[in-house]
C-alpha cells in the first residue's frame, strides 16, 4: 500500500463507464445494484422457515409485491372459497335428502343435483348477483347459516382487495427523492491520509441533523464454473454533523479497510461495488 501511495497520481478519479454488466466466461454477469439503487438480485433456496416470517405482516406483504402476486392472491382466495362453500350447499342438500334418489318435493336446493350446480349457486351467493333457477328453499336445514357466512366472506375478500389496491396505488414511488449522491468517487490524500471520497447533497433542503451514511463494498468471487459467493463488508465513515450543503463522505483506506490490498490496476480491474446508504 505503501508503493501504491508512492506511486499513484492522486487524485484518483473513478469515472462513470458505459459498461452495465461484466463478461465472464462468456456469460454476462449484471451488477448487484443499478445506478438508481434497484438491486438485481433475487432470494434462493431460501429455507421455508424463513418464509413465514411474510406471512407474519401478510397485510405489508401484499402491498409490496408484486400486482401479477396479488391478483393471483384474490383468484385463488375466491376459487377456495366458491369450492368451500359449494361443498356446504352440497352438504346441506344431502342433509335435507336432495341427494336421495326417491325424494320427489320439498326439495332443498332447486333445479341442480350435481356439484357445477352447487359451485354456480356458491358463486351466485357470495358475487350477490341473484338467484335464477337455481336458489335455496325452506326446506333447508343450514341455509340460513351459509348465506351468513357466506356475506361475511364476501365482505372480507371486497375489503381486503380494496384495501391493498388502494394502499398500493397511493404508496410513495420505490425512488431516491431525498438525497443525491456523486457520479464519481476520488481516491486522494486528505490530511495525510488516503480516503475514499465522494458527495452527497440534500436536494430538498431539509437540514437533517446527523444522517448516518454507510458504504458496504461487495466482491464477488467465483465458486464454481457458474457460481459465486458475494463477500459484503460495511466500510466506515467520517460523521457528517448536519447536512446543510454538498457534504464529502470521506472513507479511510487503512488496514481495515477492503481497499487496502488493492492496487490502481486492481481497482480498475476488479469486479467489485460500493453500495452508500443513507439512514435518517
Amino acid at each position: 500500500m505503501d508503493d501504491f501511495k508512492e506511486n499513484a497520481d492522486f487524485p484518483l478519479v473513478f469515472k462513470k463507464t458505459q459498461r452495465k454488466s461484466f463478461n465472464h466466461n462468456s456469460h454476462t454477469i449484471r451488477r448487484f445494484m443499478t445506478k438508481t439503487g434497484h438491486l438485481n438480485l433475487q432470494l434462493g433456496q431460501v429455507p421455508y422457515h424463513k418464509y413465514l416470517r411474510f406471512t407474519k405482516d401478510f397485510a405489508n406483504t401484499l402491498v409490496l409485491i408484486r400486482w401479477r402476486w396479488v391478483i393471483l392472491f384474490v383468484i385463488l382466495a375466491n376459487s377456495f372459497f366458491y369450492l368451500c362453500f359449494a361443498g356446504l350447499w352440497m352438504f346441506d342438500a344431502w342433509l335435507s335428502g336432495d341427494l336421495d334418489g326417491t325424494k320427489t318435493g320439498n326439495f332443498c336446493i332447486k333445479a341442480t343435483r350435481h356439484f357445477t350446480g352447487y359451485l354456480l349457486l356458491s358463486v351466485e351467493t357470495i358475487t350477490t348477483t341473484g338467484y335464477g333457477y337455481l336458489y335455496p328453499s325452506e326446506h333447508c336445514y343450514l341455509a340460513l347459516a351459509i348465506l351468513i357466512l357466506s356475506t361475511l366472506v364476501m365482505i372480507f375478500i371486497d375489503g381486503a382487495f380494496i384495501s391493498v389496491v388502494f394502499l398500493k396505488i397511493c404508496k410513495p414511488p420505490k425512488k431516491n427523492t431525498f438525497t443525491l449522491f456523486s457520479k464519481k468517487a476520488v481516491i486522494s490524500l486528505r490530511n495525510g491520509k488516503l480516503c475514499l471520497i465522494l458527495r452527497i447533497d440534500d436536494h430538498l433542503s431539509r437540514h437533517v441533523i446527523d444522517p448516518k451514511i454507510t458504504l458496504y463494498y461487495a466482491d464477488r468471487r467465483n465458486v464454481k464454473e457458474e457460481s459465486f459467493q458475494i463477500d459484503l463488508q460495511e466500510m466506515e465513515t467520517e460523521p457528517i454533523g448536519m447536512l446543510l450543503w454538498p457534504t464529502d463522505v470521506v472513507h479511510e483506506i487503512n488496514q481495515k479497510s477492503p481497499l487496502w490490498n488493492l492496487s490502481p490496476p486492481d481497482l480498475m480491474n476488479s469486479r467489485f461495488e460500493i453500495f452508500a446508504t443513507v439512514h435518517l
